[in-house]
């Protein structure tokens, strides 16, 4: 599910995950735990937990967001549907 930027600053309880790799992250992030997509794993995901994946632009996020929804629908997983510029 996206969530735009002003979704994301009011949320509450939640774990931020950027999906970024290291060297991105290290260059500028928002904040929130660096897992690069492709070491990122679903099984980790708690049942519980509410996710909000970021990256760039959003277009890795969002397929990370999809293919974990598709994997486990149950899930609470969003994706910031927004450019990182936007928090400069």
């Amino acid at each position: 599910m996206a969530i735009s930027k002003n979704e994301f600053l009011e949320l509450d309880n939640f774990t931020l995950i950027d999906i970024r790799e290291n060297y991105e992250h290290e260059e500028f992030n928002i904040g929130g735990e660096n897992i690069p997509q492709d070491e990122f794993e679903i099984e980790n995901i708690r049942e519980n937990e509410k996710i909000v994946l970021y990256c760039s632009s959003g277009i890795r996020s969002k397929t990370l967001a999809n293919k974990i929804k598709a994997k486990n629908p149950l899930l609470e997983v969003y994706y910031l549907d927004c450019s990182l510029k936007e928090f400069i």
